[in-house]
């Protein structure tokens, strides 16, 4: 065996060790929750959840960064939707006839999708429409 295997065994070793401590100590800290009837109210529960996870409530403490944070948020969500009911359709071989916008943000996402610039690209489209 030469050395260069060697140490790597006892590296591998070490690094093993090392995952098995660390993974068993998550899964005690896992198992030190205790069970919550979590049956009531919750309507109230539900509403607070949809508001958090959805509506992005803790943006609204600095209002002009939770209107950007929104504006990229919902921007995103739409391209998304489209991109993927485009994509759905087109995997069907029913592709729609769409209008021409849709189809922009659809060769838009495909090109940020396909970029590793797509910052820069959604930059640069920016800058040229003003």
């Amino acid at each position: 065996m030469e050395i260069g295997q060697f140490i790597f065994i006892l590296v591998f070793i070490g690094f093993t060790f090392l995952f098995i401590k660390n993974f068993r100590k998550i899964l005690r800290n896992i198992n030190l929750g205790k069970d919550i009837d979590r049956t009531y109210n919750s309507t109230a529960r539900w509403k607070i959840m949809t508001r958090v996870a959805l509506g992005q409530s803790k943006m609204v403490n600095r209002p002009i960064a939770g209107f950007l944070h929104l504006l990229i948020y919902v921007g995103f969500v739409i391209i998304k939707f489209i991109a993927t009911a485009s994509t759905s359709c087109a995997s069907l071989d029913k592709a729609p006839k769409l209008i021409p916008p849709v189809q922009n943000l659809l060769q838009i996402d495909s090109t940020l999708s396909t970029s590793s610039n797509g910052m820069l690209f959604l930059f640069e489209l920016i800058v040229s429409k003003s």
